[in-house]
């Protein structure tokens, strides 16, 4: 059999999801001598499997093998994105994007990167560059995140919407889409969106949470903290939801409880000055 045949059988193993058989033919492939074809995709292999170091250090070897590949800088820019190491994650697909401007991917993980680094504004310029080659709901919806983050609350909406017009039930637009609702207090609208998310995703503690705080805005308070006992009953070390509670209990005048609240926060996050403040505030009111 030829060096050929093992790496087709190769090839034929890892898209049946055999992968540990497939791994052992693309070694075979390489012991036999240097092979672009098949060291990338020992790359792809092992980072299939969860193995960084080793993932890594093969596609690096296929980069010594054909420098400049673009196939080959996406892979270790995902790779070291995941390892945490997002300024190297963004110099390659920084370099896959100059290499292949009409590579849509290149582009939207270029935006995902400089989010991570909090360079919102380059991220969603890198967004948009990916948005006119191909538009996406998953583009527009981490573009609407940026923005959320940027305080650009009524481009953040657009974004979302533009999202949900290309995938209505998109969760992460839907989040997106209420939080900028909820940020411009228009709060049942917001309610509104993220009751839309929460038929799709029961468990998702911060849409319940950001729920509360829209239906605390309406002065709604009995079933705010109804959501943020659905926040906290996922997630009961979430320091958002106990916060928003405490007020909730405070603007009900049911002191005590919300000083409980605050107090369970402040062991959590003893550092916040804005919630201890609350909890003292809350201490006078109840005097």
């Amino acid at each position: 059999m030829t060096t050929q045949d093992l790496q087709n059988q190769a090839m034929a193993l890892h898209q049946q999801g055999k992968l540990a058989e497939a791994e052992t033919l693309y070694r075979q492939v390489l012991a036999a001598g240097a092979d672009y074809r098949a060291q990338y995709l020992l790359g792809v292999l092992l980072y299939q499997q969860q193995r960084g170091d080793e993932a890594l250090a093969a596609v690096e070897a296929a980069l010594v093998l054909n420098p400049g590949a673009v196939e080959s800088l996406m892979l270790r820019g995902v790779i070291r994105q995941a390892m945490g190491r997002a300024d190297d994650a963004l110099a390659d697909f920084t370099d896959a994007a100059t290499a292949a401007p009409g590579m849509v991917e290149a582009w939207y993980n270029q935006g995902v990167a400089l989010a991570g680094l909090s360079r919102g504004e380059e991220a969603v310029a890198a967004y948009d560059r990916a948005l006119a080659l191909k538009p996406s709901a998953a583009i527009w919806a981490n573009r609407g995140a940026v923005l959320t983050d940027l305080k650009r609350f009524a481009e953040a909406l657009d974004s979302s919407d533009q999202a949900l017009a290309l995938d209505v039930s998109f969760p992460a637009a839907l989040f997106n889409r209420g939080t900028a609702l909820l940020e411009l207090q228009r709060y049942a609208d917001a309610v509104a969106a993220f009751d839309q998310l929460l038929t799709r995703a029961p468990d998702d503690h911060q849409a319940w949470n950001n729920r509360g705080a829209a239906l605390h805005g309406l002065k709604r308070f009995d079933p705010a903290l109804e959501s943020y006992d659905r926040s906290l009953g996922l997630r009961p070390d979430y320091v958002p939801a106990l916060k928003n509670r405490g007020m909730a209990l405070a603007a009900a005048k049911r002191f005590d409880e919300a000083v409980a609240s605050f107090d369970r926060a402040l062991e959590l996050s003893p550092q916040d000055a804005d919630i201890r403040k609350l909890r003292d505030d809350t201490l006078k009111q109840r005097a």
